[in-house]
């Protein structure tokens, strides 16, 4: 995924601090040179991203109206700006799966030809938003599912009560776990005997001012005693004490693209064989911005750590208890 603007960083930003309210508190979006893009702000409220176009030179519509399955828009006032602008709401629990929607809308808006230039990229990205609920997930989603799902169970086996509150992959965070002002959790997943973890974003592994820790969650395919997508979500719903709860852990896998009338498409079953964890701090090595010469130059970067190149420990009681 090539990311050509800072706009899934500045929507993580939001959704942690979001006031409630879509009239004020918008921020600006760069582009790959560090620039505002001008004409555009987005915002985060509750469950939903907006993203706000400015200059249209469409009639004024004030209600949200819903031509794909992804996405609200409607022709509106920009608050901040008092021009006219085109509104997107998308729901934020499938800001992971339109990364690279967000990204191309926000760095191929063209100011100077608002609606031309935003109507362009929609229909460029028209197919997506008709699967994007409802396809089944990859086998690498899959997998990676199942290592969160078994995080979220050892976090709940362990004395987390609300662990589910705690859990954001699935919402398009930079880290799948985080315990307010407690810890971070990043976990990644692989049926491989020696892992690659691989690191989509290049400031995922940079230290925290919270204890961190990458987690890697270690399966095999097994068709005997194994478990399949469905039984471990199963399993986890058993744990969930409230209604509340529920709907939250069905919220994530929607937004993720997973189905519960789907749930025969998932036949696959695996073993747990382990799970490990590795510090991020100021001592560890890791490729992240920190570690990179200023004069470096780029404009996205993924890159893949192999598990047994670092001194990985086990993950027992003591450390799901309290993981710092």
């Amino acid at each position: 995924m090539s990311i050509q603007t800072n706009i899934m960083k500045v929507l993580r930003v939001k959704s942690s601090t979001s006031t409630g309210s879509t009239s004020a508190g918008f921020s600006r979006v760069k582009n790959a040179s560090g620039k505002l893009i001008d004409g555009l702000y987005v915002n985060h409220v509750k469950d939903f991203d907006y993203l706000l176009f400015d200059f249209s030179t469409k009639k004024i519509d004030t209600k949200f109206s819903q031509k794909y399955n992804a996405f609200e828009s409607k022709i509106d006032i920009n608050p901040d700006t008092s021009n006219n602008a085109i509104h997107i709401r998308i729901p934020s629990n499938v800001r992971s799966r339109l990364a690279q929607f967000y990204d191309d809308l926000c760095a191929n808006y063209d100011s100077k030809n608002t609606d031309d230039s935003v109507g362009e990229i929609i229909e460029e990205w028209a197919f997506l938003f008709d699967i994007v609920r409802n396809k089944k997930l990859s086998r690498e989603e899959e997998v990676g599912l199942i290592g969160e799902l078994l995080t979220l169970s050892q976090l709940y086996n362990n004395g987390h009560s609300k662990a589910i509150d705690h859990w954001f992959g699935p919402a398009g965070e930079l880290h799948d776990f985080k315990k307010t002002g407690e810890w971070i959790l990043e976990v990644k997943t692989s049926v491989s005997p020696n892992p690659v973890v691989k690191v989509g974003y290049i400031d995922q592994l940079e230290p925290q001012s919270l204890p961190f820790h990458l987690i890697l969650v270690k399966l095999n395919r097994d068709k005997k005693a194994g478990k399949s997508l469905p039984e471990v979500i199963a399993e986890i719903e058993a744990l969930l004490k409230s209604k509340k709860e529920k709907d939250r852990l069905w919220l994530l896998l929607n937004g993720m693209g997973y189905n519960d009338e789907d749930s025969h498409k998932y036949t696959q079953k695996y073993g747990l064989v382990e799970i490990e964890r590795y510090k991020i701090d100021s001592t560890t090595i890791t490729l992240c911005p920190a570690n990179i010469k200023s004069a470096a130059k780029y404009k996205s970067a993924m890159w893949f750590l192999t598990a047994s190149e670092y001194p990985m420990v086990a993950c027992d009681p003591a450390f799901w208890k309290n993981p710092v």
